[in-house]
């Protein structure tokens, strides 16, 4: 497999960490991670949000395409993959494809969901989510951007130094680099953001996202 030819795109509620939950109530934190793994070399990328929408899986998605774009990596040769939330699908009795999907299409991407119910097929990126939540979840944050600051050395050190016994015993982008010598260091280096201000930079006028999910509690 290529690198970066395959992408596991899922989202983490973040509301059922204890160590976290306290600390996302004090300080205001986002209560869900959204997700994106590689499956050939484990990389990394990461941003959070106060709630689960279409449009903010959408801005997720077109921010990493984006980049993948930019740094010279084809985007027609890539697969997005996810489950059949409708953070991602939309409703599952539409008939046409979702913003997310149209999205990732722009880039002549293709976007491909897995069976109902077979998680197993996104192990990639539920792996990671376990690692976190032993890992990075564990800290202490003293702000917000205390706590994107933490997310974005987590980033570095998950793509760039920690090893992964499942991948060669290689770090992310060691791999990427056996695979695709040519690609920039700054290629796994996308930095976490937070989605629902980003939304608001780019969208001003709009204050909520469409395609509503949930609010968490």
């Amino acid at each position: 497999m290529e690198s970066l030819s395959e992408i596991c795109v899922d989202t983490k509620n973040l509301n059922d960490i204890p160590e976290y939950w306290v600390q996302k109530k004090m300080l205001g934190l986002p209560a869900y991670q959204y997700t994106a793994r590689d499956v050939c070399t484990g990389a990394l990328f990461l941003a959070f949000a106060d709630e689960l929408s279409l449009a903010y899986s959408r801005l997720f998605i077109e921010r990493i395409l984006q980049h993948l774009k930019d740094s010279g990596i084809d985007c027609r040769k890539i697969t997005i993959q996810t489950d059949n939330g409708s953070e991602f699908i939309d409703s599952w009795q539409a008939k046409n494809p979702s913003e997310f999907t149209k999205t990732i299409e722009s880039f002549g991407t293709t976007h491909k969901t897995i069976p109902p119910g077979a998680h197993r097929f996104q192990s990639d990126v539920e792996s990671v989510h376990s690692i976190m939540e032993n890992e990075f979840y564990i800290e202490k944050f003293n702000s917000k951007n205390d706590f994107l600051q933490k997310a974005q050395d987590y980033l570095i050190f998950f793509n760039y130094v920690r090893k992964n016994s499942g991948k060669e015993n290689k770090c992310p982008f060691d791999l990427l680099k056996e695979k695709i010598p040519s690609a920039s260091f700054n290629l796994l280096c996308l930095p976490a953001s937070t989605l629902n201000e980003l939304h608001l930079e780019i969208y001003p006028k709009i204050p909520y996202p469409k395609y509503h999910v949930g609010l968490h509690t």
